[in-house]
């Protein structure tokens, strides 16, 4: 094929024209030479738009497919073969449709019986799937786009035809599901839509097009309805429906008469099932057209199936519509309830996720999809044991299910009894419970905890002898951590910000009986500490002095840390944790001298350390750069920093460099926070010192802290 023709040429030409270009195309004649066509691109015997052959159209013999004729004759100069598919649409909608397509212009009317494949390879399988669409649509219209385009495929096939076309418009979704399955089928086809090319706008145009072209339609101006029609449904649209707040009116509705003027008497129907697929009411077995074709009489009768809904379209609009599926909504009831008999629950759970997919499938016209196709295998497989009977009970609008019976049943009245049962014993309940409400009970209990932990990181000042702690326990690779943290529970999300092991068990989630757990339950709080270093004891024991009920968690056999005493040859000495500042050559070579240096344990930059700040942690920046790009300090503070050094050299004089007695005595955390402020002692300051020397900044001496010899010289 050129590549003309793959853009839409018909078998005897290189080119068609589409829409409104004008365009100056080639074709070849019958001595085989080219001829040029006029500026629109029609040849003799085309139309306004272009040549085509053969055009297989969708009819229905409404408004739009009755005008659509006539305009593929006049702009394409083709011969229309309309297509009509009976889906169960009703013998009034079928009767005269032959000569109104040939009096609309069409050369011929091919009609096929597509009922009981409808029902048999469309509707049973979304029955069976269990697909709704957005709720409540039970895919009426959607399940008989595909069988109706496939249908049009084989016939444009059997006629010769080059194109298909289609009445809907350019705001539905039928569009859509027409043209991928066209495109499924037969990708070669060309596809003509007016309602994206003519001029007529809506409804009321086509009213006049059509009288103008004398073609007779069943409809007026003061009421305009759009109806779609099958086996399965009635839908309908336009009219006052457009708008949502009007109610529809009573006489709108053909397949069911009003639930309020229903029998008063109920009617109990038995629907019976094999593998999923009904197969017969009241124990007459049935094809599946003629059954669903009883029930939507039954159903009708009652007032079954009725819905009235706003739903999104596949082209991303809103619209409303009202459809009537008495037949539909029986099966649809009888199907689930057998359901709930022999499937177990996990199944029905992924069923019912997958449905939801198999539906927006269907909606969207992708039933010739592999995934579709896929979902069905999985369907048939899984509801291999969905067999047995349904007895419902119809009444006014209402279907409820009045009995339940399948040979593969999963129900066990020996077991569901409340009476005693030789399989299943009560008291194994009680295990079981405990089991399954771990994580219920485990919240509670962090809860219980929650409201003393967030006036602690919220408010770092309110327990001050706690925040010194915290942050000893995190600057030193040890954390102090409410039991939420600890378990990991999700309540405080924390990376693993401290080198910590995890005790191998977790002594405070007592199994326990439900009486020893109330009786030990108090309004005392209780805190977990991870880590049983000299930050972790000193956090245990400041806690514990404060009221609360402490349990520490260690993973090493004893506890301190790296402080601990030794017993050799009689003599004991102590062992502790040691830090100097290799900042002079003679720290070095003492180091070298006593034979220290392999020993040595320099601190690793990827050595993360976090402090915890508005709930959350915060990784303490190690270098200026990651102090500058870091969110633990504010804009103000770290501009602040930046323009010390700059501000003390401005200042600096003979007599300023002198240190005042009233400073040689400031504590650690004065005088940073004389020169940086209060935010850089809390969340800088604080965390360094309480994790090197385990100190309180407020307590040590900045003097004695920093060695400041040359301060003491300058006194001097």
């Amino acid at each position: 094929m050129s590549q003309l023709q793959a853009v839409g040429a018909s078998p005897s030409s290189n080119v068609a024209c589409h829409g409104n270009k004008n365009v100056v195309a080639s074709s070849t004649g019958e001595d085989g030479h080219s001829k040029l066509t006029d500026v629109l691109g029609v040849k003799k015997g085309g139309g306004l738009r272009g040549k085509l052959n053969k055009v297989v159209l969708a009819y229905s013999g409404g408004l739009d497919t009755s005008v659509i004729v006539p305009w593929l004759r006049e702009n394409y100069g083709c011969e229309v073969v309309c297509f009509t598919a009976d889906v169960g649409q009703g013998d009034l909608e079928m009767d005269g449709l032959e000569q109104k397509a040939k009096a609309s212009g069409a050369s011929q009317l091919v009609v096929k019986d597509l009922k009981e494949e409808f029902v048999r390879d469309y509707i049973f399988p979304c029955l069976r799937a269990g697909a709704v669409y957005e709720r409540k649509y039970l895919l009426g219209t959607s399940m008989a786009r595909p069988v109706i385009a496939k249908a049009m495929v084989d016939v444009a096939k059997e006629v010769g035809a080059d194109a298909v076309a289609h009445g809907c418009t350019g705001k539905g979704n039928d569009q859509v599901r027409f043209e991928l399955t066209f495109f499924a089928l037969n990708p070669e086809l060309q596809v003509v839509v007016p309602w994206r090319e003519w001029e007529i706008t809506g409804r009321e145009d086509a009213v006049e097009y059509a009288k103008k072209h004398n073609i007779p339609v069943p409809v007026s101006k003061k009421s305009i309805y759009s109806r779609d029609r099958n086996l399965w449904h009635l839908s309908h649209e336009g009219d006052i429906l457009e708008d949502p707040g009007n109610e529809p009116k009573k006489d709108m509705y053909m397949m069911s008469v009003d639930p309020e003027d229903a029998p008063d008497q109920p009617e109990y129907l038995e629907i019976g099932i094999e593998a999923g697929i009904p197969v017969s009411i009241n124990g007459r077995k049935l094809s599946p057209a003629s059954l669903l074709s009883e029930l939507n009489n039954i159903g009708g009768k009652h007032g079954i199936g009725r819905i009235d809904m706003v739903e999104n379209r596949l082209v991303g609009m809103k619209s409303r519509g009202v459809y009537e599926t008495p037949g539909g909504t029986i099966l649809w009831v009888a199907a689930r309830e057998l359901e709930s008999l022999t499937l177990d629950r996990e199944t029905i759970q992924v069923k019912d996720t997958l449905a939801l997919k198999y539906a927006e499938l269907v909606y969207a016209g992708r039933w010739f999809d592999p995934l579709r196709c896929s979902m069905d295998a999985f369907m048939e497989k899984i509801t291999e044991t969905t067999t047995g009977s349904v007895m419902l009970k119809l009444y006014k609008g209402s279907v409820t299910v009045a009995s339940r019976k399948s040979p593969y049943s999963l129900y066990r009245e020996d077991i569901s009894s409340f009476e005693n049962g030789n399989i299943y014993n009560q008291a194994d309940a009680a295990g079981f419970i405990r089991l399954y409400g771990l994580p219920t009970r485990l919240f509670k209990f962090c809860l219980e905890v929650k409201p003393w932990y967030e006036a602690w990181l919220d408010k770092p000042r309110r327990l001050a002898s706690s925040r010194k702690l915290g942050r000893v326990a995190e600057a030193s690779n040890h954390a102090t951590y409410h039991v939420g943290l600890a378990m990991g529970n999700g309540m405080f999300r924390y990376p693993a910000p401290v080198e910590v092991e995890l005790p191998r068990g977790i002594p405070q989630l007592s199994m326990a009986s439900a009486e020893e757990d109330n009786s030990k339950r108090s309004s005392v709080k209780s805190v977990a500490v991870v880590g049983g270093g000299v930050s972790g004891l000193a956090a245990a024991y400041k806690l514990k002095s404060n009221g609360l009920n402490v349990t520490l968690f260690e993973a090493e056999e004893r506890t301190g840390g790296k402080i601990k005493s030794s017993l050799e040859d009689g003599l004991i000495w102590d062992e502790g944790a040691n830090t100097m500042t290799e900042s002079e050559k003679e720290v070095g070579r003492l180091i070298d001298t006593l034979g220290l240096r392999e020993k040595l344990q320099v601190p690793m930059a990827q050595s993360k350390r976090y402090i915890v700040k508005n709930g959350g942690p915060q990784l303490i920046p190690l270098n200026p750069v990651s102090l500058i790009t870091s969110n633990i300090l504010s804009a103000q503070s770290k501009a602040k920093m930046l323009l010390e050094p700059f501000l003390l050299n401005k200042t600096r004089t003979k007599q300023s460099s002198e240190v005042s007695d009233e400073n040689l005595q400031e504590s650690v955390g004065q005088f940073f926070r004389r020169h940086f402020g209060e935010e850089v002692v809390d969340y800088l300051i604080d965390p360094f010192v309480a994790g090197t020397s385990g100190g309180d900044p407020e307590s040590l001496s900045i003097w004695l802290t920093l060695c400041w010899s040359h301060l003491v010289k300058e006194r001097q």
